[in-house]
């Protein structure tokens, strides 16, 4: 069986109204903390980020200083080592060495030979030199010849080495010659 309650009760109108305004007020202010509390939580991650950033920054300026320092000393060093080079350069210059020189350093040129005095004047070489066969001799003539310029034989004669402590003779020639040099002591 049903029972119905048709007896009106009179609240008043601000009773009526409170209780939906209440709870409208309620979620509200609840929302309005939220926001509040996240907007602050927000701000709080953003500065930390920022701190973070900004030790990242100091640490940066930091090994900046460090190799504009560093860039600093290798300047000044590089000036210096300029300046000796430059040094070093000057004295390359103006040290000469005549290109004749060369074909008596290189082995293949000088094998079986060894000089004893070696004379430049202008253009012209004086030579003394030694060799142990006596076939080696016209081999570098010929090698000078054709490297360096006109060669002229002056003396080639048969000596003696002897040494009695040890007792050892040995044979030699010793030949003189003069090179006229093709294109001056340059070439």
């Amino acid at each position: 069986m049903l029972r119905f309650n048709f007896a009106e009760i009179e609240e008043s109108k601000y009773k009526q109204y409170i209780r939906v305004d209440l709870g409208f007020s309620l979620i509200v202010f609840l929302l309005v903390i939220f926001l509040v509390y996240y907007q602050t939580q927000s701000i709080k991650r953003e500065i930390s980020v920022t701190d973070s950033r900004i030790s990242q920054l100091n640490s940066e300026i930091k090994r900046l200083r460090k190799l504009k320092i560093f860039e600093r000393k290798l300047l000044s060093l590089k000036t210096n080592l300029q300046g000796k080079l430059s040094i070093v350069s000057n004295l390359e210059k103006s040290r000469y060495v005549p290109n004749f020189l060369y074909f008596f350093e290189k082995r293949q040129n000088v094998n079986g030979v060894w000089l004893n005095r070696l004379k430049y004047n202008r253009n012209t070489l004086s030579i003394e030199a030694n060799a142990l066969d006596l076939k080696l001799v016209p081999q570098f003539l010929k090698r000078v010849d054709s490297e360096l310029g006109t060669v002229k034989l002056r003396d080639i004669e048969r000596k003696k080495y002897e040494n009695r402590d040890l007792n050892f003779k040995m044979n030699y020639y010793k030949f003189e010659f003069s090179v006229r040099l093709r294109n001056g002591p340059n070439n």
